[in-house]
């Protein structure tokens, strides 16, 4: 059985919109799924969307069923709909817009009008909390607590009081691009392309392609490396070797620390079980620890 999830990326962990998710099992109302990091875990279906056009949406979409139309009975036909819980969807949703904006320093006008309005949503959200239908009580509950807190931290935001989902989309936005800065860190230090020698390009371009792959594995990509694969790997590796021979002196010291993690990154996507890892390997798998810490 197969679903693709097409919510939003923060509502659930290590679970990206438009991706492909393998089920395992249906457990308790609950689909235990393989997720971004090659761990299974149950996901429920308390989650419902409302459309543009009023009429609700799930959050699965169903890919692959099996024989009993399972996946169809609990996805398609268990649901209930619950206004309460669509409305604190949306005006939870709301007030972490307005989180976010104020944590990245733009500037949100909270008049004493605005001020009010906040009040009377945040009232409104636990007025609905109390006639939430039972199967939606706990993300309710959730989504309550998180969306008064981000109403507040939007009026105050010299408070530092973010609510724990505002912390985890921040922190998850500065990963990605703390990775994207990582993948180019070679090019950005030098910024010297016009005099380098075609040596040192070279290793440039191996280690980073190196590195990459080596990254992908961490973040949970699962790479296939067979006889063929290894040979050309094996060529990178000893072509790097006789490209620092005739790098130029200037250039020296640095390529030698390209060619050592280019070729710590290579055996590590060649064996992730046992290979020793890069420098900057580590420090990936350091964030990519953090992030977990996070979330949990």
């Amino acid at each position: 059985m197969k679903v693709k999830y097409i919510g939003k990326n923060y509502l659930l962990s290590d679970i990206t919109n438009g991706q492909i998710y393998e089920v395992l099992s249906i457990e308790d109302r609950m689909l235990r799924i393989v997720n971004d990091s090659g761990e299974d875990y149950l996901y429920g279906l308390k989650h419902v969307l409302q459309k543009d056009d009023g009429t609700n949406s799930n959050l699965w979409e169903i890919v692959e069923d099996n024989e009993e139309k399972d996946l169809k009975a609990l996805i398609i036909d268990g649901v209930k709909e619950d206004k309460n819980i669509v409305e604190i969807r949306k005006i939870s949703t709301e007030a972490l817009e307005l989180a976010k904006k104020a944590a990245n320093g733009e500037k949100v006008d909270i008049t004493p009008e605005k001020k009010e309005e906040i009040t009377k949503k945040i009232e409104r959200l636990k007025k609905l909390l109390r006639g939430v239908d039972k199967f939606y009580k706990d993300e309710a509950m959730w989504m309550v607590e998180q969306g008064e807190q981000d109403f507040k931290f939007a009026e105050n935001p010299e408070s530092n009081n973010k609510s724990s989902r505002l912390i985890n989309i921040l922190y998850k936005e500065d990963f990605q691009k703390r990775i994207k800065n990582e993948a180019n860190d070679n090019e950005e230090k030098t910024n010297r392309e016009e005099i380098e020698d075609e040596n040192y390009k070279t290793i440039k371009k191996i280690s980073k392609a190196a590195f990459v792959k080596a990254v992908e594995i961490v973040l949970g990509k699962k790479i296939s490396i067979g006889e063929k694969e290894h040979e050309l790997l094996e060529k990178k590796a000893e072509e790097m070797d006789s490209l620092l021979k005739k790098v130029k002196e200037e250039y020296k010291g640095e390529a030698e620390k390209l060619v050592l993690e280019g070729k710590e990154d290579i055996a590590f996507i060649e064996n992730p079980e046992t290979a020793k890892k890069s420098n900057r390997l580590n420090e990936i798998i350091k964030n990519r620890k953090k992030e977990e810490d996070y979330e949990r």
